[in-house]
This record gives structure tokens, sequence and C-alpha cells, in this order.
């Protein structure tokens, strides 16, 4: 068979042929019923799924203030952090009584993911998968890197969501 010959056959594959090798035309047969369905069954789960990720969510304000406060630590906006401090706390605790606190811990977190968070009346504990590094823990190790699980408390005041620290 010469390369004319399978080029004419690439072409042909859709095209029905009478017992001569004539061609009646193009497939115009519909769709079978099991290949139609599976194609529409396939369409509708990509639509519903593009409408599940487009679709913005409202975000829960408590999830949304103890995110913040981990994010500000991280990334070292004392300010913004001890602004999600409770009232009670930054009566009894300076601005920068907190800062030093947090500087001079050596550890550093790299990362906190929300988990999930379960609630009484108006106190809720959060939970959150962090990622952190301590540095030089022993003698030898210039750092150590784990995961880790914190829960926060945080308590509803006067219709805002507050951060209250563990007392030590």
């Amino acid at each position: 068979m010469n390369s004319a010959n399978i080029s004419a056959l690439a072409i042909n594959k859709d095209m029905h042929m009478n017992r001569n090798g004539q061609s009646r035309g193009w497939d115009r047969r519909p769709p079978s019923a099991p290949g139609a369905l599976r194609t529409a069954l396939l369409l509708i789960a990509v639509v519903a799924l593009a409408a599940c990720a487009t679709a913005p969510r409202e975000q829960d304000p408590l999830v949304e203030r103890a995110q913040a406060r981990w994010d500000a630590i991280i990334a070292r906006d004392y300010d913004a952090a001890y602004a999600l401090y409770s009232p009670g706390y930054r009566s009894a605790t300076s601005r920068t009584d907190f800062e030093i606190g947090l500087r001079t811990k050596r550890v550093n977190l790299t990362s906190a993911k929300y988990r999930e968070h379960q609630c009484q009346g108006e106190v809720c504990t959060v939970t959150f998968d962090i990622e952190y590094v301590a540095l030089r823990p022993v003698p030898g190790v210039p750092k150590w890197e784990a995961p880790g699980k914190v829960d926060d408390t945080w308590i509803l005041a006067s219709g805002e969501w507050w951060y209250v620290p563990p007392e030590h």
C-alpha cells in the first residue's frame, strides 16, 4: 500500500463504504444512546464543578479574624496581631511587651491553616494546623522544623470576635 492509499484511508475513515468500496457519504448516524448519555453526564459534571469553583463563599467572621491573627504573627505585623487580642488582654499587656514576647521566642511560625472550630455560646475554640522552625533547640542542631496543632480561644464581645491567650 502506498502513501496515497494510506492518506485516502485516513481521510475516508468516517465515511461509509458499500461492498464495492464506493463511498455512501459521511456518517450521519445519531450517536449511540450510552455514548450520548455519558457525554451529557460529563458535561453536567463539568458545569457543576465550574459553578462550585467560582461561587463566592461567605467567610465566617470568626475564622477570618483567627486566620488574620496567625497571618499577622507569621508576617511579623505586630500591630495587626495585637489589634485582634481581647480588650482585657490589651489593657493588661502593652503593645511593646506584646512584641517583645513574640520576638524573643525561639520558635518561628512558617504557616497556619484553619482546620475547624467548635463553639459553646460566645466562646469558641479554633483549631489550626501550624508549621514552625525552632532555632537552635539543642546544642549542635541549628534548627528543627515540625508541624503541630494549636487550639485558640476566641470570645464574642460587643459583636466582635477577640483572641484570648492562655494564661501562663
